[in-house]
């Protein structure tokens, strides 16, 4: 009942794993005459076979199944998209475009940390792997406002500005994270935990504490964890 479907898939290893499935499992039943396989018993698993052989049918049909591969400008991140491409032809999966995401463009002259990030990019998209460089591609800007609401996602394709862009307050009132960092440096050593939901701000924040303990003349490290549930 839709036009279309979208998959916003889990990290590169799993999606691979999964959409190699149908292919394991078409493997398994056409070679496999006995009663259980590592996949299951052998009868149940062939009672779909039909439905196996649809969906592999249906994600290497270009006409019905495009695969849009997103990556940052940084090489790491570059570096598994290509993989993931390699990987996906090898499944019969032939129908990719790329998309870089966050693309950062300095917007004025002047500021070497700017430009030079700017560079950076650059390079590396003129640098593609030879089998990413010839997809159809997408660069999307790096956006100075959070992704969220439908405002933000419409402003996303367009040079629209936002209405939370435009109404957040040109500065801070810092004076209450002031006055706690000025409890925290009453004591001479201490272990300063920051947590929350991801996107909330703890990185900010820590570093904001780190540099007014800093200030106080605190010798300060600053690390980072993993997400929540894995601390």
């Amino acid at each position: 009942g839709f036009d279309h479907v979208i998959f916003d898939t889990a990290p590169t290893g799993h999606t691979l794993r999964l959409l190699s499935l149908p292919r394991a499992w078409t493997g398994v039943l056409k070679g496999n005459d006995r009663g259980a396989s590592c996949l299951g018993p052998h009868s149940g698993l062939k009672m779909q076979e039909a439905r196996f052989k649809a969906a592999l049918e249906t994600l290497s049909d270009p006409a019905q199944t495009a695969i849009v591969l997103v990556s940052r400008a940084d090489r790491g991140a570059v570096r598994e998209a290509g993989r993931t491409s390699d990987e996906l032809r090898a499944l019969g999966l032939g129908n990719q475009r790329f998309v870089i995401n966050g693309v950062f463009h300095a917007s004025a002259k002047g500021d070497a940390v700017a430009e030079g990030l700017a560079r950076d990019h650059a390079a590396m998209i003129a640098a593609l792997p030879a089998n990413l460089a010839p997809l159809p591609r997408d660069e999307v800007p790096l956006r100075s406002f959070d992704m969220v609401g439908l405002p933000a996602l419409r402003a996303l394709f367009c040079d629209e500005v936002p209405i939370a862009a435009t109404s957040m307050p040109a500065r801070i009132d810092a004076a209450r994270l002031d006055a706690m960092v000025d409890e925290l440096a009453k004591a001479a050593r201490g272990l300063v935990m920051v947590m929350g939901k991801g996107g909330v701000g703890k990185t900010t924040v820590a570093a904001a504490v780190a540099v007014g303990l800093v200030k106080r003349g605190h010798k300060v490290h600053l690390t980072a964890t993993a997400p929540a549930a894995h601390v």
